[in-house]
């Protein structure tokens, strides 16, 4: 079974994704070239968008020189809304994945680039260090979730960053298997759901009343989702469907994301008739 995790957790990291980012169309028209390039770039699951910033204000520098604003000032829309840069670029991507057949080479992940203000209720992260502790404050609230008790020291914070910054998964692997949150039972599950796009986050315990391992179709429950002929619903855990009667234990072992937290996304339909 540690060889099995050890080797599914490998995987998702190195999953690649494929960002295609282009200049929003009403930026365009206000250029003198309209013919800027979309940018491509090859990255993994569990990187974000944020370690992109100078590739992407070097692409599209001209831009930012025509239009006369500061390197700074530019976010990303994902399916023409403002989304915060703080997501594992996997969650974006399995956020684009309603109704498409999944790519068996690469998924791939459109985004366009919106010059101008930056908006106001978002974070707006000046250096690597705001980043940095952004990060490291996600994995303290995963933590504190699987484990009260359990307290992230410095040390393990500094690697952890690194370990994310540089796509080094045997460093985050070794790092993460030597805490107490690894080696201890947890207490409530560290996942984020984002039903039909909208984010929720409620304590739900690895195990059920009859002290059996909580299920996906479990949580499904708790949701008051139900599989029937008259709906439509998809659902993904880093980019794939496990089976119903996956133990959510497992899936937080296997299919965690680097900010600690195991993302569900679900989306429901209801059936053309």
């Amino acid at each position: 079974m540690e060889l099995f995790v050890s080797q599914r957790k490998r995987f998702n990291w190195q999953t690649k994704i494929k960002l295609n980012i282009t200049l929003k169309k009403s930026l365009i028209d206000k250029l003198q070239n309209k013919e800027i390039p979309s940018l491509e770039l090859i990255v993994t699951r569990n990187s974000y968008l944020y370690f992109q910033k100078e590739k992407i204000t070097e692409h599209f520098k001209q831009a930012f020189e025509e239009l006369k604003q500061k390197k700074d000032s530019f976010w990303l829309l994902f399916k023409n809304k403002k989304y915060r840069w703080t997501l594992p670029i996997g969650v974006f991507c399995d956020l684009q994945s309603q109704g498409k057949e999944q790519n068996e080479e690469m998924q791939i992940l459109d985004l366009e680039l919106n010059i101008g203000k930056y908006p106001s209720r978002f974070v707006k992260f000046v250096d690597d260090n705001e980043f940095k502790n952004f990060i490291i404050n996600q994995l303290k609230e995963s933590f504190f979730l699987m484990m009260r008790d359990s307290i992230l020291e410095e040390e393990h914070g500094n690697l952890f960053w690194l370990a994310i910054k540089e796509g080094n998964f045997d460093q985050y692997d070794q790092t993460y298997s030597s805490l107490d949150v690894y080696k201890k039972k947890s207490r409530s599950l560290s996942l984020r759901i984002f039903f039909n796009e909208k984010l929720i986050q409620i304590p739900i315990s690895p195990y059920n009343q009859e002290n059996e391992e909580t299920t996906l179709e479990d949580v499904f429950r708790m949701l008051y989702v139900i599989k029937n002929e008259n709906e439509n619903l998809e659902y993904y855990i880093q980019g794939e469907e496990p089976p119903m009667y996956t133990p959510v234990l497992l899936l937080q072992k296997t299919c965690l994301s680097s900010d600690g937290f195991l993302y569900l996304i679900i989306f429901t339909s209801k059936n053309q008739k």
